[in-house]
């Protein structure tokens, strides 16, 4: 039975590569630029900027979504729906955006402070930095 062998390469050696094309015993495979798994969008470069950029898409229409029937809801019901529909949504394979730059990371902190604001019934002009914290506080209760 033959063995197969699976090599971890550095950055350093990935950069020297052409990432455009993979030989493998002859046959030629052209590789990718980005991958989906598990709802989890991968780039070259391990920055997932393009999944970041999907996901505070989908949770900002949700928010807008809930903005608009915030009138009709209790605290605790939007607290729930925050949570379910914005919340799980980042904490879902969120394990793998260990280490990326922060520069990537700031939109995620834009939808949780958009949530934080929905929660607290507060626009972003008024929204002093405390009550962010303690509304992010009750969002993490809430879960």
């Amino acid at each position: 039975m033959p063995r197969r062998h699976c090599s971890v390469f550095t950055w350093y050696q990935l950069a020297k590569v052409d990432g455009s094309v993979l030989v493998a015993n002859g046959p030629v495979a052209d590789l990718l630029p980005v991958v989906t798994c598990l709802g989890v969008t991968i780039d070259q470069e391990l920055a997932f900027a393009d999944h970041i950029r999907r996901l505070t898409g989908r949770c900002f229409h949700c928010l807008r979504q809930l903005r608009s029937i915030r009138r009709m809801l209790t605290t605790d019901t939007i607290i729930t729906l925050v949570n379910t529909l914005v919340v799980s949504r980042i904490d879902y394979c969120n394990a793998v955006l260990a280490g990326v730059h922060d520069v990537h990371l700031r939109p995620l902190q834009a939808v949780l402070n958009a949530a934080a604001r929905l929660i607290v019934r507060k626009r972003h002009s008024v929204l002093a930095a405390n009550g962010t914290a303690c509304a992010i506080q009750t969002l993490r209760a809430g879960i």
